[in-house]
C-alpha cells in the first residue's frame, strides 16, 4: 500500500482560479453533501478575504456562495458550483481503485488543490495520475510506503489551538505564510517584525513559545 500526495489544477475550476489570483488564502474543504461544500478560507488580510468572497460571486460557475461564520481572518462558507470538472477527481480516484487518506482535508491554496491518497500499488498510482492529467496539471508531492495509519486525528486540533496566546498564533502564521520555516528561509525576524509591529526579540519568543507548545503536544504521536 502506497501513501501519495498529490497537487492538481483543475481546469475551469472557481476554487482554482481564485486561489491562484489571491495565492495567500488558504481553502480548506471540510465536508461535502450531495451538491454542497463547507469550506475555511484562512488569510492574514482580511480585505482579501473580502475582494476573494466578491470575485467568487461573480463567477458563473458559481450557483451559490453563502458565509457559514466568520471572523477577522478568516470566513468558513458553503459553495455549491456546476463546474465541468466538480466530481472528476473522486471518479478517478475509485476508477482507479484509491482512495481519500481520512481524516486529512482538501486544501486548496497558491493555484492548486492538494490531496493524500492511498493506493494499492504504483501501476494504479501511476494509472490514477495519467488519468488527473485530462483535467488539469498534475505534480505528485510525495510518495512513500503507508507503515501505519496517521494518528494525527486522535489529537484535538481545538486544544492545540487553545495552547497558543491569540498573539502566538497570528506571528506563527504569519511566519509560515511569508516562508519563514522554508529553507532557504524567505522571510526574517525583523521582516516579520516589522510587518507585525514588534520588536525582532517579541517576535522570536513568540514564535520559539509556540513552536515548544505545539511540538509537546504532538512529540508522543510521531
Amino acid at each position: 500500500m502506497i501513501e501519495a500526495s498529490f497537487q492538481i489544477k483543475p481546469e475551469r475550476c472557481w476554487a482554482q482560479k481564485l486561489s491562484q489570483e489571491f495565492p495567500d488564502i488558504t481553502m480548506t474543504v471540510f465536508s461535502i453533501h450531495q451538491e454542497k461544500g463547507l469550506s475555511r478560507w484562512e488569510c492574514e488580510d482580511s480585505l482579501q478575504l473580502r475582494a476573494a468572497l466578491e470575485k467568487a460571486r461573480a463567477d458563473d460557475t458559481l450557483v451559490s456562495l453563502d458565509i457559514f461564520s466568520q471572523n477577522q481572518n478568516e470566513i468558513v462558507v458553503q459553495s455549491v458550483c456546476r463546474c465541468e470538472n466538480r466530481y472528476k477527481v473522486h471518479d478517478i480516484l475509485s476508477r482507479g481503485g484509491c482512495y481519500y487518506l481520512l481524516p486529512n482535508p482538501i486544501v486548496t491554496c497558491k493555484g492548486a488543490k492538494h490531496y493524500r491518497i492511498l493506493a494499492p500499488d504504483a501501476d494504479k498510482l501511476r494509472n490514477v495520475v495519467e488519468m488527473l492529467q485530462n483535467i488539469g496539471e498534475v505534480k505528485i508531492t510525495a510518495v512513500h510506503p503507508l507503515e501505519h495509519v496517521d494518528d494525527s486525528f486522535f489529537i484535538n486540533v481545538v486544544e492545540l489551538k487553545g495552547l497558543l496566546s491569540e498573539k502566538q498564533l497570528r506571528t506563527l502564521k504569519r511566519a509560515y505564510l511569508r516562508g519563514y520555516f522554508e529553507i532557504p528561509k524567505r522571510a526574517r525576524i525583523k521582516d516579520l517584525a516589522d510587518e507585525l509591529g514588534l520588536s525582532p526579540a517579541t517576535v522570536y519568543e513568540q514564535l520559539a513559545e509556540g513552536e515548544n507548545r505545539i511540538i509537546a503536544s504532538i512529540i508522543d504521536y510521531l
